[in-house]
């Protein structure tokens, strides 16, 4: 599991409070009211601007000579969730859908 599907991209943005306006291709994000065309990519200022709020705590790390350059460690609830990938953006996406995977079972 490398790079996220279309539908978890998609779910991620929801949980971060974007929704589908009734106008084909348009999101709406309350907290700030805007509109846009579609949802924002994945890389790390769209990230830590909807995503990270939503969680407490979280560390970034990056090392040279390891097959995953990049973990993301966050720590939510009480909990550790972490994820390591080439790209910084990936590794933060998968530690996020960690929390988000979590909080969805308990529901």
């Amino acid at each position: 599991m490398t790079e996220p599907t279309k539908d978890q991209i998609k779910q991620l943005w929801e949980w971060c409070g974007f929704r589908q306006s009734n106008i084909r291709g348009v999101w709406w994000y309350p907290a700030g009211g805007a509109t846009r065309e579609g949802l924002p990519s994945i890389d790390l200022n769209n990230l830590f601007k909807y995503a990270v709020p939503k969680v407490t705590s979280i560390e970034l790390k990056t090392w040279a000579c390891e097959p995953h350059a990049s973990q993301a460690t966050i720590w939510f609830d009480g909990e550790t969730y972490s994820a390591a990938r080439e790209a910084p953006a990936l590794a933060l996406f998968w530690a996020i859908w960690q929390v988000m995977e979590k909080k969805g079972q308990e529901k």
